[in-house]
């Protein structure tokens, strides 16, 4: 189990029932958006990671108007009115917390394969070890029984390698794709931000937005 200051877990839940009055807000709410945030822990088993969520930091519900506000406005305005449901007493201090070192998923996947590959190489070295017993000089030759149990000794060494690495292939192939899923989506959301600040930039200037071809901005008449 992996434990860190920066580690946290942000949970969002959709609340129905009762009547409750939200900051920000005219009306009595029976249905609201509810989010905690929370310390976390990492644990890697399987070859995968589990993140289990500890204790609550902060809770707060918005209505789903302020919800939809808090979503679509991301960088403008002032904030988004919430209404605490727990947090650190008034005044608390809030320390900055240290920042986390990269565990680069290659070097994880690499050592997880040499020790799943040691642990199959256990049962071939036993074979082997007892092969090496039945081939010195003045040995008894090997019984029936010691041949079948030889026998299954590899066949289940090999069972465990052919499953185990194949098992790992398929952690090491979603664990990719996930990876440059969250690539494309950070480059589709600096695209975003960028045709939209650049848009503001024109709007606010008095001049007509620009559009942005082939990475490169440019004015309605086509000049850079």
């Amino acid at each position: 189990m992996l434990e860190h200051d920066a580690f946290g877990v942000v949970r969002v839940t959709k609340t129905h029932g009762g009547n409750m009055t939200l900051f920000g807000s005219a009306l009595v709410h029976r249905q609201r958006v509810d989010i905690e945030l929370s310390r976390a822990c990492l644990e890697r088993d399987l070859n995968r990671d589990w993140v289990h969520s500890g204790d609550d930091i902060v809770r707060f519900s918005m209505s789903e108007s302020q919800w939809a506000q808090f979503v679509s406005s991301m960088g403008c305005g002032t904030g988004t009115p919430v209404t605490l449901d727990g947090a650190p007493p008034r005044g608390t201090p809030c320390p900055r917390m240290p920042g986390i070192e990269q565990d680069p998923l290659r070097d994880t996947f690499e050592g997880e394969f040499r020790n799943t590959a040691r642990k199959a190489s256990e049962g071939v070295l036993a074979a082997q070890d007892r092969i090496a017993g039945f081939l010195k000089p003045g040995a008894k030759a090997p019984t029936k029984k010691e041949l079948e149990e030889l026998n299954g000794l590899l066949r289940l060494a090999g069972e465990q390698l052919a499953g185990n690495m194949a098992f790992m292939e398929q952690s090491f192939r979603e664990a990719m794709e996930g990876t440059v899923a969250a690539a494309k989506t950070e480059i589709e959301a600096f695209v975003g931000t960028l045709a939209m600040r650049t848009g503001l930039d024109a709007l606010r200037g008095g001049g007509a937005a620009p559009a942005l071809l082939d990475g490169t901005v440019t004015g309605r008449d086509g000049s850079p």
